[in-house]
């Protein structure tokens, strides 16, 4: 072979003798002679050993003669590798000792050489497919490289048309499928929609939407879970969280199986899931699901993502629900200062995250602050959504209820009453949503010494209350408490105990004891046994739930307030001056309003719940 040429010396002579020395065994046939002159003319012009002796086959061959170890120079496998191909064929075939195998002619192997030189098969080699492919890469390299770039492309190209294609024939697909699904959900018959009796509502369309996807969607679980997320919303819409929960987490299971936990979409079923048991009273559950979807959010989305930050401010909502209102506090601000860098992407978030420090702001008795926060809030929803927007009414709503219990009462019954007539228009007169609304408003009237106007108003919320929520929901409970101070007004002591007892047990065991509106109905539940004389059973009641919400809250707080006033009028009755005195000194001359904030929550949840449903 050439290789075995090389390590033998060049043509040109090796070191030892410095003299052409023809191979051993080679028969000179047709010019064997004239072949190694061939061969040596090729390995020059080919620069196999840049005609200089001293180079790498010189270097190995003196080695071996030594017995020391060769070390290659740079390059020299490099030049073997090229030797081992057509040069090391061609010279294989000129020295055979078989004429009939060997070339006939000095041109022939002239021939091949000149073919090698210049990238074309040679004789030398078998013509195979994968030789020929070698060569004619070899010879137009650029141009190979050039058409399998262009295939590459075209090839990927391809690709990703057909991936288009299947995925556009998927959405088609579901299209389909959810134009089926519509028109079975309409498809009521026209003889049921001509009858009076059968009204064509939104609950009775979403029932039927439920009942339809469980009977046809059975073998699409990606569509079912998208379709019972929806059909979620819309019971949201309808004030009807304890039914909009079962399909809410009917989906999360379904996507969590399909496209694993950690995922935006899943994080968006927590974070509804959240606020319809947030809806439902169900606090410590509420912010798990909160956080979890705050930690999937932060995971993919990073620290700054209106996602991440609409999760964040979920998690503070939870906690103020549940008196947390110190970590609360923490996480609104934080989220307030990172939305005000970016004002024009977080507009809506804004107004929202303002409510909910105002809110917190109004239980701790910083009702100016509060009332600035509200307004703010209640402007920029307005000029961005319009009067008729959920978030509007209801930071109409919080801002009537600061300005209730800040003593402007015209302007709390004006703001309650638009809320009221705006939700009666849209939503009906028995929607869920006007109960809160009534009962504040109620409220309000009890203030006033309206006492008929409040038990209208009030019965109204109670009806629509029991039809929408368990009897142990926080909300439900509120309204019970403001039935109580009701009754109590009207000087039915034993009513009042009985209604304030009810209320006291369903808040201690939804929240806990120490929580503000469970020590609020302790104080109502001490003044109902104060009213019927049972001093001795009030007394701690009273003071127990005024200690705590002064701790708690602060000494100007108006539910701590009113607390105090409880225990003067008790030791009043009791017929204890000097301690009366004692505790009267403590309120000073500031006014003692009649009621402490009790639903001011409450917009703010089914406001937090509707803006899901959005």
């Amino acid at each position: 072979a050439v290789a075995e040429l090389a390590r033998r010396g060049s043509p040109s002579g090796p070191p030892e003798t410095g003299q052409d020395r023809p191979p051993e065994n080679v028969v000179s046939v047709n010019g064997g002679a004239e072949n190694g002159a061939v061969l040596h003319g090729a390995t020059r012009n080919g620069s196999a050993f840049n005609g200089k002796p001293e180079n790498g086959a010189w270097r190995e061959a003196d080695c071996r003669k030594r017995g020391k170890p060769f070390a290659p120079p740079a390059g020299y496998r490099a030049l073997r590798r090229r030797l081992s191909g057509d040069l090391d064929n061609i010279a294989l075939m000129a020295l055979r000792k078989d004429p009939q195998r060997r070339y006939s002619s000095v041109d022939q192997l002239s021939c091949d050489v000149r073919n090698h030189l210049d990238g074309l098969p040679v004789r030398a080699r078998k013509p195979t497919v994968l030789y020929r492919t070698e060569i004619f890469i070899r010879r137009y390299r650029k141009l190979v490289v050039a058409a399998v770039a262009v295939f590459l492309v075209m090839g990927g190209l391809l690709a990703h048309l057909e991936m288009m294609q299947r995925r556009t024939a998927r959405e088609h697909a579901r299209s389909q499928q959810v134009t089926r699904f519509l028109d079975d959900l309409f498809a009521l018959g026209a003889e049921d929609i001509g009858m009076p009796r059968v009204p064509l509502t939104a609950r009775a369309l979403l029932d039927r939407g439920t009942e339809i996807m469980d009977s046809e969607l059975a073998g699409q679980p990606r569509l079912q879970a998208d379709l019972m997320l929806a059909l979620g919303r819309g019971y949201c819409s309808l004030g009807l969280p304890a039914i909009a929960s079962p399909l809410v987490e009917r989906s999360l299971s379904l996507r969590r199986r399909i496209i694993g936990d950690v995922h935006v979409e899943v994080a968006g079923s927590l974070d509804l899931l959240s606020s319809l048991e947030l809806a439902m009273g169900h606090y410590p559950r509420a912010e798990e699901l909160a956080r979890e979807s705050l930690a999937i959010c932060r995971q993919l989305l990073g620290p700054r993502h209106p996602t991440v930050l609409r999760a964040r401010h979920a998690v503070a909502v939870t906690l103020l629900e549940q008196g947390q209102y110190a970590e609360s506090e923490n996480l609104l601000r934080q989220s307030l200062k990172d939305m005000q860098q970016w004002p024009g992407n977080y507009a809506q978030e804004l107004a929202v995250a303002r409510g909910s420090l105002a809110l917190l702001l109004y239980y701790r008795g910083d009702y100016e602050k509060a009332r600035s926060l509200y307004g703010m809030a209640l402007d920029d929803t307005r000029r961005r959504f319009g009067e008729l927007h959920s978030q509007v009414t209801a930071n109409k709503t919080n801002l009537a209820t600061c300005l209730r219990d800040l003593g402007d009462y015209a302007a709390a019954e004006r703001l309650y009453r638009e809320v009221l007539a705006t939700y009666r228009k849209t939503l009906g007169e028995e929607h869920p949503a006007n109960a809160p609304v009534e009962h504040n408003l109620a409220e309000l009237m009890l203030l006033r010494g309206d006492l008929d106007a409040a038990e209208a108003l009030l019965r109204n919320a109670l009806t629509k209350g029991r039809q929408a929520m368990p009897e142990q929901h926080p909300t439900y409970a509120l309204f019970r408490l403001t039935h109580a101070r009701l009754l109590l007004a009207k000087g039915n002591a034993v009513g009042a105990e009985m209604a304030a007892q009810a209320a006291y047990g369903s808040l201690k065991g939804m929240m806990s004891a120490d929580h503000l509106h469970t020590r609020r109905a302790e104080s109502i539940l001490g003044a109902t046994l104060a009213h019927q004389g049972r001093f001795l059973e009030a007394e701690p009641i009273l003071l127990e739930s005024y200690r705590w919400l002064e701790g708690k809250l602060s000494p100007q707080a108006l539910t701590t307030r009113n607390a105090l006033h409880r225990v003067v009028e008790l030791y009043e009755a009791w017929g204890k001056p000097d301690d009366a005195a004692k505790f009267r000194e403590r309120l000073g001359a500031a006014p003692v309003g009649g009621s402490s904030p009790t639903q001011a929550a409450s917009p703010e949840v089914s406001h937090r719940v509707r803006r899901h449903a959005a």
